[in-house]
């Protein structure tokens, strides 16, 4: 499934059309945009599908934003020591997602 992507020699050709680079891990994008192309494997893409339709989100960029929201929000709670669990509604712990 594609998922507003471009195909890896599309991409290739683009690049070198306008000799953009990848953004390189650490790189401060502050203040920019950055745009993506994702190559997901048709599990991946099926998730992001129904995460969207489970979320009525109305794109798949919405879904992603509130999914990075999420895991960096877990992650800070981790780094600080704390668990991350899921609860039922009487607040009885199913499981630990991070310990």
């Amino acid at each position: 499934m594609k998922v507003g992507i471009a195909t890896q020699n599309e991409e290739l050709r683009t690049k070198e059309a306008r000799g953009s680079h990848d953004v390189q891990e650490g790189s401060a994008i502050r203040g920019k945009a950055l745009r993506l192309n994702l190559l997901l494997p048709d599990r991946s893409a099926q998730r992001l599908e129904n995460l969207k339709t489970l979320t009525e989100a109305s794109s798949f960029t919405e879904v992603i934003r509130n999914a990075l929201r999420l895991y960096e929000a877990v992650e800070l709670e981790y780094e600080k020591g704390h668990k991350v669990q899921i609860v039922d509604k009487d607040g009885h712990p199913l499981g630990t997602l991070l310990e």
